[in-house]
């Protein structure tokens, strides 16, 4: 993903991503092990646009930085589970 706002740290949001796949993977795989129901259907994943972030943020009243942007603003990157 190419995204000049959050510069190098595109590649932190997508390890948080992965990491978060991993463990709800490990939680799926689990539970089906143990002959329980499977808890999620399926996972969809995004890196919030740079648009979007930046509206998030004016809206927060929060200065358009990245460092904002990555500690004021929880949503950056996120998982919608459909439990």
């Amino acid at each position: 993903m190419e995204n000049s706002f959050y510069k190098g740290s595109i590649v932190l949001l997508e390890g948080a991503i992965a990491n978060i796949n991993a463990k709800l993977d490990i939680i799926r795989k689990y539970r089906l092990v143990k002959g329980k129901q499977d808890p999620i259907e399926h996972i969809i994943y995004r890196i919030k646009s740079e648009e979007s972030m930046k509206d998030k943020l004016a809206r927060k009243g929060y200065e358009m930085t990245l460092e904002n942007a990555l500690t004021k603003v929880y949503d950056a990157a996120r998982n919608e589970n459909n439990l």
